[in-house]
């Protein structure tokens, strides 16, 4: 199990997107692969900003000039331990 957490600085949309957003999230996720935390994070974050689009738009969210940082947690996978957790920033 991972616990994502998206912030998205500069997010200048009018529109609800959370849905669409978190829905690639969820799609990236599942087709992951990564050993690693640092990794998969960074992939998600890139995924934000390089595929996510706004409607019709074909603008990327990076040339939008958006920000994104990404919090993963394994909340299992250290038994009596505090889950470990990173976090990423890209753009």
């Amino acid at each position: 199990m991972v616990v994502v957490d998206v912030e998205i600085d500069r997010f200048d949309s009018r529109e609800d997107i959370h849905v669409e957003l978190e829905k690639l999230v969820v799609e990236t996720l599942e087709a992951s692969s990564f050993e690693t935390l640092e990794a998969l994070g960074t992939h998600i974050a890139n995924k934000i900003l390089d595929d996510f689009r706004i409607g019709d738009s074909p603008q990327l969210m990076r040339d939008r000039g958006w920000q994104v940082g990404v919090c993963l947690e394994k909340p299992i996978a250290v038994p009596f331990a505090d889950c470990p957790s990173v976090e990423v920033r890209v753009g």
